[in-house]
């Protein structure tokens, strides 16, 4: 299937709605396969992403974690198709480290 095939979910949930509203959008990386999604997991990555646009998420835990920590490889023009398709270039994404809390 190419780039330009790719169905993006594009529901009121994932763009805003109207009124224009975000949801936060969490992707738990603390065990993962580089492979697929089934089976025993073969890494802990220890991540927990978020963020408010779905899309910006799953192209991040794709760029940082499946693929700089984990070490999987994509085919860049389908994961670039995750930003392309709202009207966003990889350039646009921003990945920002919240460093953990101590509670005492």
């Amino acid at each position: 299937m190419g780039v330009s095939k790719c169905l993006l979910n594009k529901s009121d949930a994932i763009v805003g709605g109207a009124p224009p509203r975000q949801q936060l959008c969490i992707v738990d990386w603390l065990i993962a396969n580089k492979a697929s999604s089934h089976g025993t997991p073969e890494a802990m990555p220890c991540y927990l992403l978020m963020g408010t646009f779905a899309p910006a998420v799953d192209y991040q835990t794709v760029k940082k974690i499946r693929e700089q920590v984990m070490g999987a490889t994509h085919d860049d023009a389908v994961v670039e198709s995750y930003l392309a398709g709202f009207g966003y270039t990889p350039k646009d994404a921003k990945w920002i480290v919240v460093p953990p809390v101590e509670v005492y």
